[in-house]
């Protein structure tokens, strides 16, 4: 039988891994494949963006109800045409944008927007929010979101 400080660790190890639905999270390398060879098809221009739009929903979907650690997919965006850049972009924002909007309109807590954002969010490399206002309240929310965009990062 285990002792209770044996049993107070191993619960405040579990505790620390889990998000906010219970789940433990872990990295998934398989998972992280997927969306990378996902990003990389469309930006070899392999993948049209119509298609790289369902794809990035269907593992949104899977995202939320399953999500994980997400890896660096280690893409050099620097060296890809700013229009592919711009095209992806655009890609994101359409399904990101909705889950942000309804954050900054205290639709959704700054983690069910994350759970809803944050793969897309943790591929690209020094990755931001533009608040809305440039309340105090707005950079505050800005900064909660992110904090817990974060949460998702292997």
């Amino acid at each position: 039988m285990l002792g209770r400080s044996a049993l107070l660790a191993l619960t405040l190890l579990i505790a620390i891994a889990v998000d906010a639905s219970g789940q433990i999270l872990m990295p998934d390398p398989s998972r992280d494949l997927a969306l990378h060879t996902t990003v990389l098809a469309f930006l070899n221009s392999t993948l049209t963006a119509a298609q790289l739009e369902t794809d990035l929903r269907s593992y949104a979907r899977e995202f939320e109800a399953r999500p994980y650690k997400v890896g660096d997919p280690h893409i050099d965006w620097s060296k890809l045409p700013q229009d592919v850049l711009f095209a992806f972009a655009r890609v994101v924002a359409t399904i990101t944008h909705p889950a942000i909007a309804a954050f900054f309109k205290g639709e959704l807590t700054a983690g069910q927007a994350a759970l809803k954002v944050a793969p897309f969010f943790l591929i690209w490399p020094g990755y931001g929010i533009d608040p809305p206002s440039p309340t105090p309240l707005a950079q505050k929310q800005t900064e909660e979101l992110l904090a817990k965009i974060v949460e998702y990062r292997d």
